[in-house]
């Protein structure tokens, strides 16, 4: 919302967007005279204390927010805000999304499942890091969740000399052998195979319809039929069934997080087991005796001597405190962002807030389709935060709410200041979230926020292919990248906000990477806002719909969809 005309506001470190900018100039704050105060406005104004509570800096609840002076000027309401009204075009006036070229919320893929109902439905007991997960029959098919109209027919045992058999839940009767599951010995499937164990952490090769998955790290849940093994795969509940030639030890310098009593990969940092420990592969040799594979790791941080662990010892996930998706029976997602941590390719711990959408759960559990929702990558300004530090307290927040109804929002906590680079382990956290089979790999977005607008131009620079299009707000770039920055976008639909009067990102400085842009002919639209300072641009996000809209009007053409869901199969 538009400033009133009697206040002009440049305040300087207010919330997270950051108190100096690149060039470390200092802002300025003005007001106009009292007596220049319309009919109605208080000229005592509210005291500080009353605001602090809001997040507002000392300077700004001293004087009075802008809610304050507003509320008496609108006794009746304050008029709907219409985002024309105060963020003017600069570039691009007519790039509006038809309202038909927005796809909102998840993509429904229908994946020709039979109804649920007329399945056989079987339980599988759980391993002791897992909750027990229900394959279908006879058409196969691993999930955690049980769908709403199905009801389970078998319930799988451990006996006591560790077989497994099942038992019938309508008369109570008992069996060794179901189809397509493993037989009572839990043997692996061939005398050539037997260094295989269950919760054995491998690495995947030789895939042929699932290639896109080779390299990758995953965990052996259980033996199939003939020689198939159920494996999950990376961070995100992926499972997929493979061969059992089609796993092998993991490979010299690739990272595992070591499994803890009591700990899991999704429990929250520092809880149920303390803080992850994490270390490098450094080789794999066999214990004879018992065909047991082991690893020769180094910890991370690297200690003087290397430890032998059994490979059973490993998880594969490398994100640890996602404790909500749709394939974990979860009954309902917490309202607010969920913290978690990141191991990067280098070993090093990183961190991240990441929240799903509104309903999130529940529309992931129809049966008979894939639904796979847009990521939207939200990089925080210089003051650190996350997307949530946009919420406008006491105030209407229609596109953050908006957001949070239609996308999965990650927020990378970023630990660069202005003059560095922007780290690429945000990339690697991309990459290993577009491998979900709740995201859709066509609709990933990134944004971001003054430092962040700036890290937004860098990041896409060097992977420009990896997303659908940018949103850069009251953003930054190095004039010595400019070039750079857009030879590697201009294909990139790119929707920027700026102030003209922002002092910590001057708009001038923005208009001469425009240029470069548009001489490539990229399709570039930019709003600006005549009164906002750098303090306050990121009302552009709470004020409406608009950005949000514009971002889900465009699809990657560099993406594919895959067409499998929470299971995969390779054979």
């Amino acid at each position: 919302m538009a400033e009133p005309p009697w206040v002009q506001q440049s305040f300087d470190g207010i919330g997270s967007i950051g108190s100096r900018g690149p060039d470390s100039s200092c802002a300025n704050l003005r007001f106009s005279s009292e007596a220049s105060l319309p009919t109605g406005v208080p000229k005592t104004l509210c005291r500080g204390e009353e605001f602090l509570s809001a997040g507002l800096s000392e300077a700004e609840t001293t004087l009075g927010s802008e809610a304050t002076l507003q509320a008496p000027l609108f006794a009746e309401g304050p008029r709907p805000f219409v985002w024309k009204d105060c963020y003017r075009p600069y570039i691009g006036e007519d790039d509006v999304p038809a309202p038909e070229a927005i796809m909102p919320g998840p993509r429904r893929v229908p994946d020709g499942s039979p109804p649920a109902q007329d399945c056989e439905w079987v339980e599988l007991a759980a391993n002791g890091r897992y909750a027990a997960f229900h394959e279908r029959m006879p058409v196969g098919g691993y999930f955690w969740d049980l769908p709403a109209t199905a009801e389970v027919r078998f319930k799988s045992h451990v006996h006591e000399q560790g077989g497994v058999y099942f038992e019938d839940v309508l008369d109570g009767s008992t069996t060794w052998t179901l189809p397509c599951l493993c037989t009572p010995t839990g043997d692996a499937p061939s005398c050539s195979k037997k260094m295989i164990r269950v919760d054995m952490c491998v690495e995947l090769a030789g895939l042929t319809k699932l290639a896109a998955l080779n390299g990758r790290k995953a965990r052996i849940v259980t033996f199939l039929e003939g020689d198939r093994l159920l494996v999950e795969v990376g961070s995100c509940w992926q499972l997929a069934v493979v061969s059992a030639s089609g796993v092998k030890p993991l490979s010299p310098g690739q990272i595992a997080q070591v499994a803890q009593e009591g700990a899991s990969d999704s429990a929250p940092f520092g809880s149920l087991g303390g803080p992850p420990s994490w270390v490098r592969i450094r080789k794999t040799f066999v214990e004879h005796d018992t065909n047991e594979v082991f690893y020769e790791v180094d910890r991370i941080p690297r200690t003087a001597t290397p430890l032998q662990m059994p490979a059973t010892s490993l998880i594969q996930s490398c994100i640890r405190g996602m404790t909500a998706g749709p394939s974990r029976a979860v009954p309902t997602l917490p309202p607010a962002e969920q913290p978690c941590s990141f191991t990067t390719a280098s070993g090093a711990q990183e961190g991240f807030m990441i929240h799903f959408p509104w309903g999130f759960n529940d529309a992931s559990r129809n049966w008979g389709e894939v639904l796979r929702w847009p990521l939207l990558v939200f990089l925080h300004g210089s003051g650190g935060g996350s997307f949530m530090t946009c919420y406008r307290k006491k105030q209407p927040n229609p596109g953050i709410e908006y957001a949070l109804r239609h996308f999965v929002i990650v927020s990378p906590i970023c630990r660069w200041k202005w003059k560095n680079p922007a780290d690429p382990w945000v990339l690697e956290l991309v990459e290993e979230l577009a491998g979900a089979h709740w995201v859709d790999p066509t609709r990933i977005y990134l944004s971001g926020i003054s430092m962040g607008g700036m890290g937004t131009w860098e990041l896409a620079m060097r992977s420009p292919r990896r997303f659908a299009a940018l949103a850069p707000v009251g953003a930054y770039h190095k004039t010595d990248l400019r070039s750079q920055i857009a030879a590697a976008v201009k294909h990139l639909p790119i929707y920027c906000v700026q102030a003209t009067t922002d002092v910590t990102c001057p708009f001038a400085k923005e208009v001469e990477l425009y240029k470069e842009l548009q001489a490539f002919r990229a399709r570039l639209k930019v709003d600006v806002h005549d009164t906002h300072p750098h303090e306050r641009i990121h009302y552009a996000f709470a004020d409406g719909p608009e950005i949000f809209q514009w971002l889900l009007s465009h699809q990657n053409p560099c993406a594919t969809i895959p067409n499998h869901g929470a299971c995969a199969y390779d054979v």
